[in-house]
């Protein structure tokens, strides 16, 4: 059996991934943000092929790339903490 003290670690643990999943999220929606920005902009720029508006496209991808990787990576750490300590769904901050 687990004890108390370790399932409060545990349990930090995994609200500080949950902590850094919602900080991810809305880095998403920053860059969901300046994507609509950029497509907007690149009406007004005056960059022959648009190579500008690309690379600024390219390095914006690129950044979803990761946080999805790292959300994935999160989301398995979750998970695998909660099943270990069988505390799905548990918060041992509540008070009682």
């Amino acid at each position: 059996m687990i004890d108390e003290e370790c399932l409060r670690e545990i349990n930090d643990g995994v609200f500080g991934l949950r902590d850094s999943l919602d900080r991810r999220i809305r880095q998403l929606g920053d860059i969901r943000r300046a994507l609509d920005a950029t497509e907007c902009g690149l009406a007004d720029m005056q960059d022959t092929g648009g190579a500008c508006g690309a690379a600024i496209l390219r390095l914006l991808l690129r950044y979803l790339q990761e946080l999805e990787n790292d959300m994935r990576r999160h989301t398995c750490q979750i998970e695998g903490l909660e099943a270990a300590a069988g505390t799905k769904g548990v918060n041992f901050r509540q008070k009682k």
